[in-house]
């Protein structure tokens, strides 16, 4: 019985991972052409090179879902917010 329930999670978590890296690409799809983006110390790539690290689930592609996820979870809580009335 409880192997089931690890692998109903396994699934779950799989799921999860994977609409989280469609997310990130469809948001990354929405920044205009020709664009490029820094990543850190990794450098700067263009939108489709992000979209295929990401695919390929490489350390530059984990790297972009967590960036973006973060900026999401501060979005949320209103630290962004916070900033740019405290910027002002």
């Amino acid at each position: 019985m409880k192997k089931n329930k690890k692998e109903n999670n396994s699934e779950e978590e799989k799921k999860i991972n994977s609409d989280i890296k469609d997310l990130v690409k469809m948001r990354l799809n929405a920044i205009p052409k020709g664009f490029s983006i820094s990543v850190g110390s990794q450098g700067n790539f263009t939108v489709e090179d992000l979209i295929k690290h990401i695919e390929d689930d490489d350390e530059i592609g984990k790297s972009m879902v967590e960036i973006d996820m973060e900026f999401l979870r501060d979005l949320k809580n209103g630290k962004l917010y916070e900033q740019i009335a405290f910027d002002n």
